[in-house]
């Protein structure tokens, strides 16, 4: 029985990846291995969804303790099904599974989902047993889900190869334009029941567990194909791909489609548990953050948040406005406190409150009590309670104002069908106006239940708390700008470093370039340095002052010292032969009494330069992203504060100054309190030269 590719593009779904996905999601006969009569099990409830739920295929449970499951014939193995075999479901123990697979080889199944844990997410041990069961699945052309996962469903093909007891109910079968994939099954599956209760339908659920095989860049990558999906929601504990997760998001912002990722194990506990949950490796939080921003990923920050932006993406991308062009926002609200809060949790994201002319305010001043306001934000006042139709009135003028990107409605408790009536209006503003228009609705939820029905079905987002709609909406219009960015692609391969540059880390001392090595280093990169000489005695210093002629600091220079204003490594603002001497003596001694054995190189003095404001700029390398250029404030505070820019290198001009202005220290360098502003351009050239150096030298550390 041939399968079901479905529709999309040929090359997409030309590689075996996408193959393997396509019989996972897609297929035309399902085996379930280890099938139980007890519906209720693992080996009993995929039987049961694909029967209960319709689907088209043909189903066949395995296992030689039973003649039939569920009405359905039972056969011994998996070599005794008549017919080919699409996927099979592997619910079996962990130590029976290489056994499954073997057959499934020799039957020429497509693809298999793995139930079992006890894999890599065991330790090494359970690492060699996942890798043989893939090595053998691959000699044969079989493809691998999970193992760990809790199952994938197809809501499109009622094809519900899970044992999550989330789909228990049919209501929770609600057909969307959403995809989940999840690298955990109970939360995944948990989350898609938050949901559908929410209102937000699913055509794919999927739960990949340890990505032996086939991994959540796959399922992105196939359900990216399909023309219904419009958002693709993501929880993450790794990414083990970096080069194809750029390709998958590249693919992703073409088509308009937004990624929203929950990364998880953003701190050190974290981190570890993931490795213990699926064998993930969580990777450095701060390369996850910037390589999402690079590619247009939007991260949510906790499952709430993911599902905000999931009904905010669904419904305006399904309504006739679209998505937010901008940050400018007129809130309209049924109460002036209502209002206000709004608008201040619009500033505390970013948004722009839009200034409404004389125009539209005097065609509001039409339909606004006069105990209300016209002025952004607009009161219409509870009135609406006796003139539903307010509503939609003040929506239409507010919404073909000029300088507006959306518009917010904010409606407090009304009674079941005065609610409806409003919601009506606001529905119908909502087919007829121009800019996409989004619900804050603070009443019961039982109460507003079909209002708030009514309101996702004509692609109008609905939340109950003002800060969470504002988090939205800035989201939303970040994704606009980074969805229609023009952006280079990351070289894949090395380009050749400037002259000169690869010699001069022969200079490395156990992984730590000499000064001089340094300093020769970042002036081939076009770094500049304060001008400084390294001298090995207080004499040698004094003649450097001499020379620079200007007040100097003082520093020891060791490989094995990293903060020496803790050792007393470092003297400021001397001026004098007697000072800088006397300061040459002084940081070797206390840096050797704090740490007898560290390596001296010697005694830099350099000049003092009296700037704007001290910044840190410095790159390291990510083991899964590679080399991430940081601007931070500086001083010895930077580790206190965090106030840190981080991106993936290379970067360009525009990229760098762009983390110059993410930092809370951006209003001092662009000259706040009559400062002199610093030179922007100049440190953003800094911030761009030194990612390519990092990039071209990767035995640079």
């Amino acid at each position: 029985m041939a399968l079901d590719t479905g529709e999309g593009s040929t090359h997409a779904r030309s590689g075996p990846s996408l193959t393997g996905v396509a019989a996972l999601l897609s297929p035309r006969s399902v085996a379930v291995v280890g099938a139980s009569p007890d519906l209720n099990s693992a080996g009993g409830r995929p039987v049961r969804y694909l029967k209960q739920y319709g689907f088209a295929g043909e189903i066949f449970p395995v296992n030689p303790k039973y003649r039939e499951v569920a009405g359905l014939p039972c056969y011994p193995s998996v070599g005794d099904i008549p017919g080919e075999v699409d996927l099979a479901v592997i619910s079996v123990a962990a130590g029976r599974c290489r056994d499954v697979v073997r057959d499934c080889v020799a039957k020429g199944v497509k693809a298999a989902l793995m139930f079992a844990a006890g894999f890599a997410e065991t330790g090494e041990e359970g690492r060699r047993r996942e890798a043989e069961l893939v090595a053998l699945a691959r000699e044969g052309g079989l493809r691998i889900c999970g193992p760990n996962s809790i199952g994938v469903t197809n809501l499109a093909a009622r094809m519900a190869a899970t044992f999550s007891p989330a789909l228990d109910e049919e209501c929770y079968l609600r057909l969307g334009s959403a995809a989940l994939i999840s690298q955990s099954g109970a939360l995944g599956y948990g989350f898609y029941t938050m949901c559908q209760d929410a209102g937000l339908g699913f055509r794919y659920v999927v739960s990949t567990g340890n990505e032996a095989d086939l991994s959540c860049l796959d399922f992105m990558d196939y359900v990216l194909d399909d023309p219904e999906v419009r958002v693709v929601l993501a929880y993450l504990e790794t990414i083990r791909d970096p080069a194809r997760f750029e390709d998958v998001a590249a693919k992703a912002r073409s088509r308009g489609k937004p990624i929203v990722a929950l990364k998880v194990g953003r701190s050190e506990v974290g981190g570890r548990a993931a490795l213990s949950h699926t064998a993930a490796l969580a990777g450095s939080d701060e390369a996850y953050g910037a390589a999402f921003r690079r590619e247009g990923v939007i991260r949510a920050s906790d499952l709430d948040h993911l599902l905000d932006l999931g009904v905010a993406f669904d419904c305006l991308l399904r309504g006739r406005s679209g998505l937010p062009r901008g940050r400018r926002v007129v809130v309209v609200a049924t109460s002036g406190g209502a209002g206000i809060l709004m608008a201040d949790k619009c500033q505390e994201w970013g948004l722009e409150l839009a200034s409404l002319d004389a125009d539209v305010r005097d065609r509001l001043a039409q339909v606004v009590p006069t105990y209300g306001s016209t002025v952004n934000p607009v009161d219409v006042t509870g009135q609406v309670v006796n003139e539903p139709e307010l509503a939609r009135q003040c929506l239409e003028v507010v919404a073909g104002a000029a300088g507006v990107d959306v518009v917010v409605f904010m409606l407090g408790t009304l009674s079941r069908d005065l609610a409806v009536r409003v919601v009506q209006g606001v529905a119908g503003a909502a087919a007829s106006v121009g800019r996409p228009l989004i619900v804050v609705w603070s009443g019961g939820r039982e109460l507003s239940r079909e209002g708030r029905a009514l309101l996702l079905q004509e692609g109008v987002p609905c939340f109950n708390v003002p800060g969470r709609a504002a988090r939205a909406l800035a989201d939303l219009a970040w994704y606009t700008g980074a969805r229609d960015a023009t952006r280079e692609p990351r070289r894949r391969t090395l380009p050749a470093p400037r002259e000169g540059a690869a010699g001069l880390l022969a200079g490395q001392v156990d992984g730590t370039l000499t000064w001089a090595a340094g300093e020769r280093l970042l002036s081939v990169y076009d770094i500049p340095l304060a001008p400084g000489a390294l001298v090995g005695s207080p004499e040698e210093a004094a003649a450097a002052w001499r020379g620079l002629g200007c007040k100097v600091a003082v520093k020891l220079c060791s490989p094995d010292i990293r903060h020496r204003t803790e050792v007393g490594a470092v003297r400021l603002g001397l001026s004098s032969e007697d000072e800088v001497r006397a300061a040459c003596r002084a940081v070797t001694d206390s840096a050797l009494g704090s740490c007898p054995g560290a390596r001296v190189e010697g005694v830099l003095v350099q000049t003092m330069v009296d700037g704007v404001q001290e910044l840190l700029i410095g790159a390291r390398r990510d083991p899964q992203f590679g080399p991430l250029v940081t601007a931070a404030l500086g001083g010895v505070w930077v580790e206190v504060f965090r106030d840190i820019s981080m991106r993936l290198a290379p970067l360009d001009l525009e990229e760098a100054l762009a983390m110059l202005s993410e930092l809370k220290a951006s209003a001092l360098l662009r000259g706040a309190r009559g400062r002199k502003p610093a030179d922007l351009e100049a440190v953003a050239r800094i911030l761009v030269n030194l990612g390519r150096m990092m990039v071209e030298l990767p035995d640079l550390m």
